[in-house]
């Protein structure tokens, strides 16, 4: 699957695309749809980038299992097993995530896929504060703000 930007990234997006890119490990993409590949244009500019697909008819944000009418409807056969289960997968994926030396900023249920199966993928990677090397990429902000933040993961120095 490809994320195409409607409008041209800057100098320091383009860098982190290109960094997230290079990151990309079978680990990163086994819970995420990771930047595998960067698309630039034959003069060299970036679009946008190639990511696993998670499918949205086999994956549900996972603020559906928080309430009971909408786990019946997203997730029919859930039982407090699954929910634990799926905790437990969204606890082993932050642990890839921060063993790599990224963090997820915008921690939101709806960043956060759920299959059927309890199978859990991160998304919105690319608003992730990701280090590569000597360099880190802060958190992407959103759109009602155009500060960059800094995130630190636990154990980390300050």
């Amino acid at each position: 699957m490809a994320k195409i930007y409607l409008s041209a990234p800057d100098r320091q997006a383009v860098r982190k695309l290109d960094a997230l890119a290079r990151a990309s490990d079978p680990q990163l993409l086994s819970i995420s749809a990771w930047p595998q590949t960067v698309l630039k244009d034959s003069s060299g500019h970036t679009h946008g980038f190639v990511m696993p697909l998670v499918n949205e008819t086999e994956y549900h944000e996972l603020h559906n299992l928080y309430r009971l009418a909408s786990r019946r409807k997203h997730f029919p056969s859930a039982d407090w097993r699954f929910l634990v289960h799926v905790a437990r997968n969204v606890s082993r994926a932050f642990a890839v995530l921060h063993r790599h030396g990224h963090l997820m900023g915008d921690v939101s249920a709806r960043n956060v896929m759920v299959s059927q199966q309890g199978i859990v993928r991160f998304i919105d990677t690319d608003s992730f504060q990701i280090k590569v090397g000597a360099d880190t990429f802060p958190v992407r902000s959103g759109p009602r703000s155009s500060r960059r933040r800094s995130c630190r993961a636990p154990g980390s120095e300050p």
